[in-house]
């Protein structure tokens, strides 16, 4: 795995909303919907040909 360069440390190190919790302006989805706050970047990430 690569080394992360130190200013991108320092920049990460300066975020508020890293996904341990939701922020207060975070909306609460409603029933049958996903919160984009649940996930926490791009893992796993992989085209598609899905229509939505």
């Amino acid at each position: 795995m690569p080394t992360i360069p130190t200013w991108l440390e320092s920049a990460r190190a300066q975020w508020n909303w890293r996904g341990q919790s939701l922020p207060p302006f975070a909306i609460a989805p409603g029933p049958g919907q996903v919160s984009v706050w649940d996930f926490p970047g791009r893992h796993g990430w992989c085209p598609t040909h899905a229509k939505w």
